[in-house]
């Protein structure tokens, strides 16, 4: 038989872990209403949303901003007002511009200097020593020619005019051969592989001129088709001369036929009026016979 205080004993632990059963559960509910959140995922969908809310912006420009000193806190900005789409504000003249877009740019016409030729330096002291450049055209004929006793240079080159300052033939073989001779009275000679070339662009008394074969440009000796060469040429021709817009361009086909000639310069004009917006007004056309030119058949464009 239990005493009394054993029993007082037994009564007192049943109500301490009673109380500690309580204050457990307590504690765990509250873990659970506070970080527990795992109660919120249900087959694999997050139940927790925020909504967050873009508070308002209020922003005011400030239309003095760009404006001079003079003008702020000025009943004359009031007065200010936009140009109409109609009228704007800036008008370029008619003619001074094209509304149609660049093309990559070409590079199929020469310009000076058309040959270059690039010297080994010599494993010994340079001395003087007579050196000749010669230029002959497809006839055989002396074309250029430039003789000088000096060291030889590093690089020499032509820029596509004969003796007499005349241009090159555009669509005729030349070749060209250096020569020296030494101290010693020893000679070398060196020759190029004959070349041609079916355009060539030079600059004469402020004015820009392109000379062009003219089976180059055109397909099959016609007078209205133009071959794929002579597409990119004009091609090239019409971004060189979009930098001169609105100013004269001059188009003169030599040719023993003047009325072929003339249809054949015609059609190169209307591919400037077409692909540049060209003023018409401003391009002049001819047809001329050969003996007026060089003496050869050829397209001539000139620009100012």
């Amino acid at each position: 038989m239990l005493k009394g205080g054993t029993m007082k004993r037994i009564w007192i632990m049943g109500l301490t872990l009673i109380f500690i059963g309580i204050w457990n559960a307590s504690l765990e509910a509250r873990k659970m209403d506070g970080d527990d959140l795992s109660n919120l995922i249900i087959e694999g969908e997050n139940r927790l949303k925020v909504h967050g809310d873009i508070p308002p912006l209020n922003w005011t420009p400030n239309i003095y901003k760009d404006l001079p000193n003079i003008f702020q806190n000025s009943d004359i900005v009031s007065d200010l007002k936009a140009p109409a789409l109609s009228k704007p504000a800036l008008s370029l003249p008619r003619g001074s511009r094209s509304t149609k877009t660049a093309s990559p740019w070409l590079d199929r016409i020469y310009e000076p200097p058309v040959l270059t030729l690039t010297t080994k330096p010599s494993k010994t002291v340079d001395k003087k020593v007579n050196w000749i450049f010669r230029v002959k055209d497809s006839q055989g004929k002396l074309f250029f020619e430039k003789k000088k006793k000096s060291i030889l240079p590093r690089k020499i080159e032509w820029d596509g005019f004969g003796k007499k300052k005349t241009p090159i033939q555009v669509g005729y073989d030349y070749s060209y051969m250096l020569s020296i001779i030494d101290e010693a009275g020893n000679p070398q000679r060196y020759a190029g592989s004959p070349f041609n070339m079916k355009s060539f662009r030079y600059r004469k008394g402020g004015k820009s001129i392109t000379m062009l074969h003219p089976e180059s440009v055109f397909l099959n000796a016609s007078s209205f088709k133009f071959s794929k060469n002579g597409v990119r040429f004009l091609t090239e021709i019409k971004d060189f001369i979009r930098r001169r817009f609105g100013k004269t361009i001059e188009i003169t086909l030599y040719d023993r036929d003047l009325k072929f000639g003339m249809a054949r310069a015609t059609n190169i004009a209307r591919f400037f009026i077409k692909a540049l917006e060209y003023p018409e007004d401003r391009i002049e056309i001819q047809a001329l016979p050969p003996s007026q030119g060089q003496g050869y058949r050829y397209v001539e464009i000139v620009a100012k």
